[in-house]
């Protein structure tokens, strides 16, 4: 996962703490959630509380077998964290009556990705955060912070979040980069 906390951002919130925020919150696992709402995401985190996740793919009730297709899809080996696509995966409102997804596009080349113990041996348990410190050591990194305006309120549902918004209807636009200078950490 990914995400970033805006400071000095006016506009109403919810929470008197988050007065002058905006957060933005993302995960690498592809451009759709799991799961199309909240009731069906409760029935997720059920079966997964009792060691049974692949139960609330394949029950023959209530099978969700186009959700676990579509999401192995995206089930990629990650080998630095500054190397993956980050997904809102969700709409949010951007401005009175205009919804939106949001990503961060990776824009550094030439990463650290070596798995060490790939092919035959134990990888270690914390390779991800090793490959971003000696990424950091070398070099800046930034992502490119895109939005995707929702233009077909029928093709680009707000209230399915496992439906990915065609980027033929409407293009990813950059709108800003975030920058992470080299540094140790």
């Amino acid at each position: 996962s990914m995400s970033v906390k805006l400071m000095g951002v006016p506009g109403k919130k919810l929470m008197d703490e988050e007065k002058f925020t905006q957060d933005f919150i993302t995960t690498s696992g592809g451009p759709t959630f799991v799961t199309p709402n909240t009731r069906e995401n409760a029935k997720l985190q059920y079966w997964s509380l009792v060691d049974m996740t692949l139960y609330y793919f394949l029950n023959p009730k209530d099978s969700h077998l186009l959700d676990m297709a579509m999401n192995a899809l995206w089930n990629e080996t990650k080998y630095n964290p500054f190397g993956d696509r980050y997904w809102s995966c969700t709409p949010y409102l951007l401005g009175e009556g205009q919804a939106v997804m949001y990503s961060f596009v990776p824009k550094t080349k030439d990463l650290y990705r070596k798995i060490p113990g790939l092919p035959f041996g134990k990888v270690p348990f914390n390779y991800l955060r090793e490959n971003m410190i000696k990424t950091l050591n070398e070099k800046d990194v930034e992502f490119d912070l895109m939005i995707q305006l929702q233009t077909d309120p029928h093709l680009m549902p707000i209230e399915d979040s496992s439906v990915r918004w065609s980027e033929k209807l409407s293009p990813f636009i950059p709108v800003a980069t975030v920058h992470i200078p080299k540094q140790h950490f």
